[in-house]
């Protein structure tokens, strides 16, 4: 399947700038205003909430920087109509994506100091707004749209930057099925890969994807595995087209296996690496985070976090805006599993705040966002705090206690060969919240092998692929929790039921934080995605039986 109509890559240009008097200015936008600036930072001033989002903090220090906004669709009422998420991006097998809640802006930040700018130096921003996750090619068009309003300072650069944008020719991009992109991120087997995770090409994938692969894609995947690895190999993951900016191509390389809840050029190897130079704190263990107790790794603490919808802030106070948007976009792919497994975490998501996103931080029960100013620290906003700069990860004071385990169906695991760690306890939420308080817990034992593979050189896709089997095991066995503890679970189980160690040690690590879990709006998506998706598999059921 190819699409049939060109797609609007761009829906908004935007122009901004720091004004001494007025402070942070949305000067101009192209072709209309999308709406996206409906309040002020405070009464009686012309200061902008979004231009002063496009603006980083302490911009002054750098000479360029880069930021992500993220939006509601439903806030943009200036737009004359309402942009929708690119088809490839969708899997052509189902639609249950198709509903496209949020708009992303790329926004580049410059800095010019001199005698002849006002205070001596002087700051502009410049930015669009797309529906398309792969936000990264843009970037060239931006850098050009910069440079050339700075020789000209007319507004009408714009203007050519929203049709160069729109220039990128995608009609003969395919759209493949879910199952399609899933084996096309496949990586060929790693030695080096965490046993657990080391399987065939046709590695389990969740259950809730039922339809298979058509023929000519069936031959056209396995002629691509069985073939060596080279250059020629791995383009056939990108398609290639190009930007045309005031007659200059620029080329471009898109990649074939996106998913809507995956954003930018995200690296997890660049995040599990600095997480875990850190150490997990343990002051006081919170249930829903500490799933190995004080033996918790802090990348399967920050997991938990995720999952369970916690307050998450990312900060920066030596490093530049971006670096800390692309810890932000990685978290994400984090707890989803790179998009492929679980949904909703781009929907709470603040890339880059400043103080003037307080309220709207205050209001959310959850979110994962990035900040650079230091002032945040001291703020009762957040849950758990991971310092860029360090890797440290830190608790918050008003964090939520968890809530009491009360299952349904009593369970309580006999005395056994772990002596008595595992024996019978009348209280069923003091058995099951204490976690897999072992020393070499499956958890610890399978991010410390991944961390050895990225010491060891491996590609971000075989990372990726990896971590992605890690998000599909915790689903499996919240499926096992909810079996045992109350009898039924609208989870869907993989064939092979997947667990890690003993079955008790299993349930202990994943009781909490699969109770964490239940309560948080990726479950909720999740259990939508699985009961649309057995619908629509009923449905094949029943037309196949017809013909």
């Amino acid at each position: 399947m190819t699409i049939t109509a060109p797609h609007n890559a761009c829906h908004f240009c935007l122009l901004a700038s720091f004004d001494v008097t007025k402070g942070a200015v949305m000067d101009a936008a192209y072709p209309c205003n999308p709406g996206i600036d409906k309040q002020c930072v405070a009464p009686n001033t012309d200061g902008s909430l979004a231009a002063q989002q496009m603006l980083p903090d302490r911009m002054h220090n750098h000479e360029e920087d880069w930021t992500l906004l993220v939006r509601r669709v439903s806030d943009l009422d200036g737009l004359s109509s309402r942009p929708k998420r690119p088809t490839h991006v969708l899997s052509s097998d189902t639609c249950r994506d198709g509903t496209s809640t949020m708009i992303y802006i790329l926004n580049y930040a410059r800095s010019m100091h001199g005698d002849d700018q006002v205070r001596g130096g002087a700051i502009w921003s410049i930015a669009l707004g797309t529906m398309h996750p792969h936000v990264s090619m843009f970037k060239p068009l931006l850098v050009l749209a910069m440079k050339a309003y700075l020789d000209s300072r007319c507004h009408a650069v714009l203007e050519t930057l929203f049709h160069a944008a729109n220039s990128l020719d995608l009609t003969q991009l395919p759209c493949l099925t879910r199952a399609e992109k899933l084996l096309l991120r496949t990586p060929v087997l790693d030695p080096g890969m965490p046993r657990s995770a080391r399987r065939a090409p046709s590695a389990p994938m969740p259950q809730h994807t039922p339809h298979g692969w058509s023929k000519r894609s069936r031959v056209k995947v396995h002629s691509m595995r069985i073939s060596d690895p080279s250059p020629q190999h791995a383009c056939k993951t990108h398609y290639s087209t190009k930007f045309v900016y005031d007659r200059m191509s620029i080329p471009v390389h898109v990649p074939l296996a996106l998913f809507p809840d995956e954003l930018g050029e995200y690296s997890l190897t660049n995040l599990l690496t600095l997480v875990s130079q850190g150490s997990t704190p343990r002051t006081t263990l919170h249930p829903h985070l500490h799933t190995n107790g004080t033996h918790t790794h802090p990348v399967v603490l920050l997991f938990n976090a995720l999952i369970t919808n916690k307050r998450v802030l990312f900060v920066g106070y030596r490093t530049e805006a971006h670096t800390v948007v692309d810890f932000v976009l990685a978290a994400c792919a984090l707890a989803s599993g790179s998009g492929a497994i679980l949904r909703g975490f781009l929907d709470q998501t603040i890339p880059y705040a400043t103080l003037a996103d307080l309220d709207a931080l205050n209001k959310m029960d959850g979110f994962i966002a990035g900040v650079t100013n230091p002032r945040f620290e001291q703020l009762p906003v957040w849950d758990v705090m991971c310092n860029v700069d360090t890797g440290k990860i830190s608790l918050g004071k008003h964090i939520i206690p968890a809530s009491t385990f009360s299952p349904r169906c009593t369970f309580v695991p006999h005395k056994g060969k772990h002596g008595s760690a595992y024996g019978a306890q009348d209280d069923m939420h003091a058995i099951w919240s204490t976690g897999d308080v072992r020393a070499n817990s499956a958890d610890g034992q399978f991010v410390q092998q991944l961390l050895s593979k990225i010491k060891a050189h491996a590609s971000e896709a075989s990372v990726r692929w990896t971590w992605q089997m890690y998000v599909n095991i915790f689903v499996c066995n919240a499926a096992r929790h909810e079996l045992r503890f109350y009898g039924d679970t609208l989870l869907a189980v993989t064939s092979q039921d997947v667990t890690w160690g003993d079955e008790i040690s299993t349930l202990r690590a994943n009781a909490m934080r699969a109770e964490g879990w239940r309560t948080s709006p990726s479950y909720q998506m999740y259990i939508r995605d699985v009961t649309y998706d057995r619908r629509l598999a009923r449905n094949c059921e029943e037309a196949c039986a017809i013909d």
